[in-house]
């Protein structure tokens, strides 16, 4: 009796080449494990060099947490500063992948909200001084001996973060900046070619038009060529999508250089970081990258009045003379040569800013401001 033996080969049973709970049996056939809708089999999850069975249960329980601190962080605000903090360690944050997740979110709200870095920063910090405290401490899950694995604090993940993140996104722009220049060379070409009076191409189809039409399903109408309106929208799309990928990692990498200044002014970074982020970014004043510069002035912006003591003296004066170059370097924008010869000014005057960027405020604030506001208009009968 098939079903008697727990439905082997049997239509609906669960095993056999007639299994698989349903008409089909093998309809799943050859889909990776950590897809298929057996409860039974661990969740698969990729590693750096394999893939790691995992306890379903305690998956689900991760994810929970994870969504619980990005419920947590949209919500942040001065005022709601301590009260959030406890909720997040409510959540409990007891093994290195719930921290590493956490820090991983923190990261991503400040360099999409770079008006709120010094924010983040603040909470980072309440967070590392609270597992300090309590002796908290976290086991490296990629420890290379598990029986005696390496402790992790706060702080060394936040640098791995820190580093990732320089890195990925240096990467980020070059490839952007590297699809730009592909598409205007392709651009200048086919210009070239109109020129001197050549055939043009055959433009590239869509993947799913470049199907035959013998292979189109029954009943389906062949796939129609694009008109050159269609051609035409659709280049203009493609720039569209190349400029916002060029946009989007220009405001990360000039997030995250905010972010790493006000981690710094919270000492949860070193100063030799910070130096090592400083020349890495002067590495080719021959021929610097405007975001480079940028990021640069930006940073030194934030942090140059904390690195700026008589220790590193000779690092700073070194690094004012390059930038005294690039201020001079006419393959750069008049705006970032500009960008230099503040930063510049801001040394020569003590680090003083012109004027104080403006992070979030408490209501408070913003009430006294208003109230000052209309105070002024009143005396002054105007704004």
């Amino acid at each position: 009796d098939q079903q008697g033996e727990g439905g082997r080969g049997g239509r609906g049973g669960g095993g056999g080449r007639g299994g698989g709970g349903g008409a089909g049996g093998f309809r799943n056939y050859g889909a990776p494990v950590s897809n298929r809708a057996d409860p039974r089999l661990p969740q698969l999850v990729k590693t750096a060099n394999n893939f790691l069975a995992i306890d379903k249960t305690a998956w689900d329980a991760e994810t929970k947490k994870q969504k619980g601190f990005k419920g947590i962080l949209n919500k942040l605000t001065p005022e709601s500063f301590e009260k959030l903090l406890e909720k997040i360690l409510e959540e409990g944050i007891d093994e290195a992948q719930t921290l590493m997740g956490l820090i991983g979110q923190l990261f991503d709200k400040a360099l999409t909200e770079p008006t709120f870095a010094e924010l983040y920063a603040t909470m980072c910090a309440a967070l590392s001084d609270r597992f300090l405290a309590e002796g908290v401490e976290f086991k490296d899950p990629a420890s290379p001996d598990p029986e005696n694995p390496t402790v992790i604090t706060f702080k060394r993940v936040l640098l791995s973060k820190c580093q990732e993140e320089f890195e990925k996104g240096d990467g980020a722009i070059k490839a952007a900046e590297k699809e730009l220049a592909d598409a205007a060379e392709a651009k200048a070409a086919a210009a070239a070619r109109v020129a001197a009076g050549e055939p043009e191409p055959e433009p590239e189809q869509e993947p799913e038009q470049e199907k035959p039409a013998d292979d189109a399903e029954e009943g389906e109408a062949p796939a129609k060529p694009k008109t050159p309106e269609e051609l035409d929208l659709a280049e203009r799309r493609k720039v569209h999508e190349r400029e916002e990928r060029m946009r989007v990692a220009r405001r990360r990498m000039l997030g995250n250089i905010r972010f790493i200044g006000e981690l710094f002014k919270k000492q949860m970074l070193s100063e030799r970081i910070m130096h090592t982020c400083i020349q890495k970014l002067l590495s080719d004043p021959e021929n610097p990258d405007e975001e480079d510069v940028e990021a640069l002035c930006k940073l030194l912006s934030t942090i140059g009045g904390q690195l700026d003591h008589q220790k590193a003296k000779s690092h700073m004066d070194a690094y004012a003379n390059r930038i005294l170059g690039l201020s001079k370097n006419q393959t750069l924008s008049s705006r970032h040569r500009f960008m230099c010869q503040d930063v510049l000014e801001m040394r020569s005057k003590g680090w003083r800013m012109r004027r104080k960027e403006e992070g979030p405020k408490k209501i408070g604030d913003v009430h006294k401001d208003a109230q000052r506001e209309a105070s002024n208009q009143a005396r002054g009968g105007g704004p």
